[in-house]
């Protein structure tokens, strides 16, 4: 059975997807998606911090996954940004040959010194990226420390960025993301995007 999804994410321009067996394709890019089963949380656009939204159907497209990482306390994974004054969830982009899975481990590995285990899917975010030309579809899941944490080993960017990791209760967590004030048009995407995320994983506890 094939089903056709339209979702309208501003004014005169649409995506449409069609879903066949586990894969959405979209009809507009050759990006495939991954997350059918995964619910829609938020699609963030330059209309949400006060600019006019733009035609994104030239923009590029980039697939990311994220983690709310629990370790052996009931505390998450979260990475402060010093540089430009935000929190963030441990994750990243896709790469070539790599599965979501695959790519969260690494990420998790990377970022959070910690394998994950996987318990379930929370859901996904659109962030449709004006300045940058890019529409970025992350999924993100629930997962726990799996084994020994290790020390993370962050990309000499993130080192320039002045990266952290931390441990904190997801209430801790949102109202850091909450209180941030982000000094980056990239820093306020994820601002908003990360927010999203732990809201519904606070709903499920």
């Amino acid at each position: 059975m094939t089903r056709k999804y339209t979702y309208l994410f501003y004014v005169d321009f649409s995506i449409t997807v069609y879903e066949r067996n586990s894969l959405i394709v979209n009809s507009n890019s050759p990006i495939i998606h991954y997350f059918t089963s995964m619910p829609l949380l938020a699609t963030i656009t330059d209309a949400d911090f006060g600019s006019q939204p733009v035609d994104s159907s030239n923009f590029r497209r980039r697939q990311a996954v994220r983690a709310v990482l629990f370790d052996e306390n009931g505390e998450i994974a979260v990475l402060y940004v010093a540089k430009e004054m935000y929190h963030k969830l441990p994750g990243g982009g896709v790469e070539a040959g790599e599965s979501l899975t695959s790519a969260l481990t690494r990420e998790c590995l990377e970022e959070a010194g910690s394998r994950p285990e996987i318990e379930s899917e929370i859901g996904s975010v659109i962030e449709i990226r004006g300045q940058e030309k890019l529409v970025q579809e992350s999924v993100c899941y629930l997962a726990r420390v799996k084994g020994e944490r290790r020390a993370p080993k962050f990309t000499e960017d993130e080192k320039a960025n002045q990266f952290s990791l931390r441990f904190m209760s997801i209430d801790d967590a949102l109202e850091k993301l909450k209180s941030d004030k982000p000094q980056s048009y990239n820093g306020r995407f994820i601002q908003k995007r990360d927010s999203a995320f732990l809201a519904a994983v606070a709903a499920m506890l």
